[in-house]
Protein backbone atom coordinates (compact mmCIF):
# COMPACT_ATOMS: atom_id res chain seq x y z
CA UNK A 1 0.00 0.00 0.00
CA UNK A 2 1.22 3.45 -0.88
CA UNK A 3 1.06 6.30 1.64
CA UNK A 4 -1.75 7.99 -0.34
CA UNK A 5 -4.02 4.92 -0.50
CA UNK A 6 -6.99 4.48 1.80
CA UNK A 7 -6.73 1.74 4.42
CA UNK A 8 -9.00 -1.25 4.06
CA UNK A 9 -11.22 -2.94 6.64
CA UNK A 10 -11.53 -6.68 6.87
CA UNK A 11 -14.90 -8.43 6.97
CA UNK A 12 -14.79 -9.00 10.74
CA UNK A 13 -14.20 -5.32 11.46
CA UNK A 14 -17.02 -4.22 9.17
CA UNK A 15 -19.40 -6.76 10.69
CA UNK A 16 -18.45 -5.60 14.21
CA UNK A 17 -18.96 -1.91 13.36
CA UNK A 18 -22.33 -2.53 11.71
CA UNK A 19 -23.45 -4.71 14.60
CA UNK A 20 -22.51 -2.06 17.17
CA UNK A 21 -23.98 0.90 15.33
CA UNK A 22 -26.95 -0.73 13.58
CA UNK A 23 -27.94 -3.89 15.47
CA UNK A 24 -31.10 -4.26 13.38
CA UNK A 25 -28.88 -4.72 10.30
CA UNK A 26 -26.45 -7.19 11.87
CA UNK A 27 -27.98 -10.19 10.07
CA UNK A 28 -27.80 -8.64 6.60
CA UNK A 29 -25.10 -9.75 4.18
CA UNK A 30 -22.16 -7.41 3.70
CA UNK A 31 -20.93 -7.69 0.12
CA UNK A 32 -17.32 -6.92 -0.63
CA UNK A 33 -16.95 -4.22 -3.28
CA UNK A 34 -14.36 -4.46 -6.03
CA UNK A 35 -11.34 -2.23 -5.57
CA UNK A 36 -11.60 0.58 -8.08
CA UNK A 37 -8.14 2.07 -7.78
CA UNK A 38 -6.40 4.75 -5.86
CA UNK A 39 -7.89 7.89 -4.36
CA UNK A 40 -6.81 11.13 -6.04
CA UNK A 41 -7.18 14.56 -4.47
Amino acid sequence: MHADEAPTADDDLVRHLVSDQFPEWSDLPIPRLAWSGRIHD
